[in-house]
């Protein structure tokens, strides 16, 4: 019962996280101008979730993990394109060389991880045979590669929390998005606890201190006046151009 409170709520919390992308390519797409965001961001997301996709599939973790990273790829590649097609250059050119690589490193990871994905791996099980063996080891690979991408995507607020210590104000901060991230990452470690999967669970520690230490600025700084300078985007695109 637990197991399937934990899914639920870890699916509903991904969904809510990735879905936030959406109201930036909107805001794009109104404006027909990406103002002061990069691609990357859009690329870190499509990038993370991709490999989470693949790690979900070999384990057969079909909730959450493969429904609510297959949004999230799809979000993040979405919102590539929207913004390689109003961005000027040279900044379009960059988006769109990301995506690329977004694409063809998914489609790269898909090819080396095929046949673990169709025999999938059963962690739980002790490895029998060279080739049960050779699933076991691309699996550990996946998911170390898959940690350190979701600890960078994770990581790209810090620039957020840079701009509020030196501005000494949290109007730069979605404090809704900050407590949906907050809650997503609480979740997902209960999740991998659950599972005993440190690779779901690792990462996810690393997310909730994230989240946490912007909480933290709110009860220091106090709540932001009126609509946030980024217009409510979310923390996680909250990259600006270097000037």
């Amino acid at each position: 019962m637990l197991r399937e409170f934990l899914k639920l709520g870890a699916t509903c919390a991904a969904l809510a996280v990735f879905f936030t992308p959406l109201e930036a390519a909107r805001k794009i797409t109104r404006e027909r101008n990406v103002g002061a965001l990069t691609p990357v961001p859009f690329g870190a997301i499509a990038l993370n979730c991709s490999i989470w996709v693949v790690y979900g599939i070999i384990v057969r973790d079909w909730v959450p993990l493969v429904a609510s990273n297959a949004v999230g790829s799809a979000s993040g590649v979405y919102c590539l394109g929207v913004f390689a097609r109003h961005a000027k250059p040279p900044l379009q050119l960059h988006a769109r060389r990301l995506r690329t690589g977004v694409v063809g490193g998914f489609a790269c990871l898909l090819f080396a991880a095929r046949g673990a994905m169709w025999r999938g791996v059963d962690k739980a099980a002790p490895a029998g045979g060279d080739l049960a063996a050779w699933d076991a080891g691309l699996l550990e690979l996946v998911g170390r590669v898959g940690v350190g991408a979701c600890v960078a995507m994770f990581a790209s607020p810090l620039s957020t929390i840079k701009r509020v210590l030196s501005t000494r104000s949290t109007a730069s901060m979605a404090p809704s998005v900050t407590l949906a991230s907050a809650a997503c990452s609480l979740l997902w470690t209960l999740y991998g606890r659950d599972i005993d999967d440190l690779y779901v669970w690792g990462p996810n520690v690393a997310g909730l201190a994230f989240s946490l230490a912007q909480l933290g600025l709110f009860g220091i700084f106090g709540m932001p006046p009126a609509p946030a300078d980024m217009s409510g985007l979310p923390p996680l695109l909250d990259i600006e151009l270097a000037r």
